[in-house]
């Protein structure tokens, strides 16, 4: 993928990271039909119906879709919409 910015803190490197996922796979650029923005993200729990954090995009990988979800940490993690549902609403 190259070289695409130094002196970055963990964080910083980690959401741009996180980006680059968003936009490429291992092969390529992932076509506009492969992913899609969840505006504004939605809290989301996994498939241990546990909070896991706030969805804010998906990506086609494999025939799958997949929801990059930010941890209540601020780290990204990729969980597989089958395991994933909106997070009931406590009020």
């Amino acid at each position: 993928m190259g070289w695409r910015a130094d002196n970055l803190g963990e964080n910083d490197a980690r959401q741009q990271a996180a980006n680059m996922n968003v936009m490429f796979n291992q092969w390529h650029q992932r076509a506009e039909n492969e992913r899609r923005e969840v505006k504004p993200p939605i809290p989301v729990e996994s498939a241990e119906w546990s909070t896991a954090g706030l969805l804010d995009y998906w990506v086609r990988e494999d025939m799958e879709w997949l929801g990059r979800v930010r941890d209540p940490d601020g780290r990204y993690v990729w969980i597989r919409a089958s395991d994933l549902r909106r997070a009931k609403r406590t009020e």
